[in-house]
C-alpha cells in the first residue's frame, strides 16, 4: 500500500530524513519507534505532504505523492493523527467529528452513519458529544481526534504517539481500539509511539529510526526478541 523509497526531507537547511526506505502492505499495522529527535514525525508529516520531499519517491497504492497536496492525499485515503490532541477546542465533540468529514463527505446521512461507527468505537463520545473539546480529559480528546481522523474513512492512517501523556488504563484501551480498526475495517496504519512494549506487541512489521534514517526493520516479534531494541527500547532484558 505504502512503498517509500530514498527520502529526504526536512526544515530549512536543516535535514532530517536522511535516505529513507520503508513499506507497509495493505493491512498491516506498522510499528516505528526510536529515540527523540530521530525523525519519526517528520516522515508522517512528509508522507501527509505538510512537508515537501527533497528526494526521493512516496508510493501509495503505486501512485506517486511527491507533488499531491495534503487534500488530495486526505481524498485518496490518507489520514494523519498528529502528535498532541489537537482538537478544535472551541468546538463539540459533534463539531470535531463534523470537521473530519468535510472535505470527502456531502451526504448528510453518510457522514451520521460514519459518526454511528465512531460511537461505537469510542462509546464516551456518544455521551460527551456537545461538550466543549477542550474540556475533555487528555484521553478523551485523543480518542476524539483518532475519530475525527476516521470519519474521512481513511485506508491508511498514520498515529504519532497516540499514547502520550495518557494515563496507562486509557492507553490500554486506546491500543486496543486501534487493533479493532484494523481488524474490523482492514485500515492500514502506521505508528508512531514512545511505549515500544506494548506497540511491538500490536503491530504486524516494525522499524527502528535513528539519526534520520532507517537502523533496523523485521517482523515486530523479531524487534521484540532483539537484544539491542530490548536494551535501548523495552527498558530491560527478556
Amino acid at each position: 500500500m505504502l512503498e517509500i523509497t530514498d527520502l529526504v526531507a526536512g526544515y530549512g537547511k536543516s535535514e532530517v530524513l536522511r535516505g529513507i526506505s520503508l513499506e507497509v502492505k495493505e493491512g498491516q499495522i506498522a510499528i516505528i519507534i526510536g529515540p527523540n529527535g530521530a525523525g519519526k514525525t517528520t516522515l508522517f508529516r512528509t508522507i501527509f505532504g505538510l512537508l515537501p520531499t527533497r528526494s526521493g519517491k512516496i508510493l501509495f497504492e503505486n501512485e506517486d505523492l511527491t507533488k499531491m497536496s495534503s487534500l488530495t492525499r486526505v481524498k485518496k485515503g490518507i489520514a494523519l493523527v498528529p502528535q498532541g490532541r489537537n482538537v478544535f477546542p472551541d468546538l463539540n465533540v459533534l463539531e470535531n467529528l463534523e470537521m473530519g468529514a468535510y472535505t470527502v463527505v456531502a451526504d448528510k446521512k453518510e457522514i451520521q452513519a460514519r459518526m454511528e461507527e465512531c460511537y461505537r468505537l469510542f462509546p464516551v463520545l456518544r455521551e460527551r458529544r456537545i461538550q466543549r473539546a477542550a474540556t475533555l480529559s487528555g484521553g478523551e480528546q485523543q480518542m476524539l481526534v483518532i475519530a475525527r481522523a476516521l470519519m474521512s474513512k481513511p485506508r491508511f492512517m498514520m498515529l504519532d504517539e497516540p499514547s502520550l501523556g495518557i494515563s496507562p488504563r486509557l492507553v490500554k484501551e486506546i491500543f486496543k481500539t486501534i487493533h479493532t480498526i484494523n481488524q474490523t475495517t482492514n485500515t492500514t496504519i502506521a505508528l508512531v509511539e514512545q511505549n515500544a512494549k506494548i506497540a511491538l506487541k500490536l503491530g504486524h512489521v516494525g522499524y527502528v529510526m535513528e539519526g534520520g534514517q532507517i537502523k533496523m526493520s523485521g517482523t515486530t516479534h523479531d524487534l521484540a526478541c532483539d537484544e539491542r531494541v530490548k536494551h535501548a527500547y523495552l527498558g530491560k532484558r527478556e
